[in-house]
């Protein structure tokens, strides 16, 4: 149970997140898949929830104090963790912060502890950025073959308002050519970024964030 009603994410982010969970285990990847477009598409409409700070500390409070959609966002949150991590870690995890934490009260870093341990990976960035700042990115994403270069020209963008921080990001782009399907990982820092990804054959098709792991427009 959360420490504090600031925390509540941690109930219902989780229930709404498990039961998205459930219909992938028991309809099939794609049922979950769109489950996950569903939620992902009213967050990032709903700019009145998703403007605001997951977990409201005080010096960052509303007016009104209220924080964001603790259903809706925090869904994403786990969801983009999930993907971030992969499977086996994000799960490890999953398993590591309930066993500890059974019957006791928690904050968001005891999950964050859980994940690190699990992982290897430190993440008080993600959970600052995501769970503590508001916003979330607004992004576009060009990709071009250079033929000289027998590659993918990828460009990156965000343009979210600049009262919404620069986000760190994950982008994963699916790339497939008439030789194979692959996908690749750029880590964006910056409003402006991109990379050259090499083809080893003609490219089929490019999707972007295969696994819906980002919560952006």
């Amino acid at each position: 149970t959360c420490r504090t009603w600031r925390e509540l994410w941690l109930n219902e982010g989780f229930a709404t997140f498990f039961a998205g969970a459930w219909t992938e285990n028991a309809e099939g990847a794609h049922a979950g898949a769109e489950t996950a477009r569903r939620r992902f598409a009213r967050e990032v409409t709903a700019d009145d929830r998703s403007a605001r700070p997951l977990v409201v500390d005080f010096f960052n409070a509303p007016e009104d104090g209220r924080g964001s959609d603790a259903y809706g966002k925090g869904n994403s949150v786990l969801q983009m963790l999930r993907v971030l991590l992969d499977e086996e870690p994000f799960w490890r995890g999953i398993r590591r912060y309930t066993k500890e934490n059974q019957n006791r009260n928690v904050e968001t870093d005891d999950l964050r502890r859980a994940m690190e341990e699990e992982s290897g990976l430190s993440l008080r960035w993600f959970f600052d950025q995501w769970v503590r700042s508001p916003g979330h990115p607004k992004l576009s994403i060009t990709a071009a073959v250079d033929a000289e270069a027998k590659a993918l020209r990828v460009g990156l963008k965000q343009s979210q308002s600049a009262e919404w921080p620069t986000f760190t990001l994950p982008v994963d782009l699916e790339v497939a050519t008439t030789t194979g399907t692959s996908v690749h990982r750029i880590w964006m820092d910056a409003r402006d970024g991109g990379a050259l990804i090499p083809l080893t054959g003609d490219l089929l098709y490019v999707a972007p964030d295969p696994k819906g792991g980002l919560l952006a427009t």
